[in-house]
């Protein structure tokens, strides 16, 4: 998001010093170690400020992983279709 919007770049901004590795890293590539989803930016930022509500916080990324799941499982669907398909055409 940041790279895509120039004008983000204006803004003044912090970097988080996260060490998780993205839970979306397991459907989409991400361009470099240390990149999170947009949500998973939201949460840790939150927690990094003190954010008191931090079981409401984790709650979102097990929304968030719920959906990862779901995207993994469908991908998974797909890619054996696929083959099933190639395998059909033989």
């Amino acid at each position: 998001m940041y790279n895509e919007n120039p004008w983000l770049k204006m803004l003044p901004h912090v970097r988080l010093d996260v060490e998780k590795l993205s839970l979306y890293s397991e459907v989409r590539r991400q361009p470099k170690a240390g990149c999170l989803s947009t949500i998973e930016s939201i949460v840790y930022a939150l927690k990094a400020v003190g954010e008191e509500n931090s079981k409401g916080l984790d709650h979102l990324l097990d929304v968030f992983e719920s959906m990862v799941v779901d995207q993994r499982r469908c991908k998974d669907e797909g890619v054996k279709q696929r083959l099933a398909n190639c395998d059909e055409l033989k």
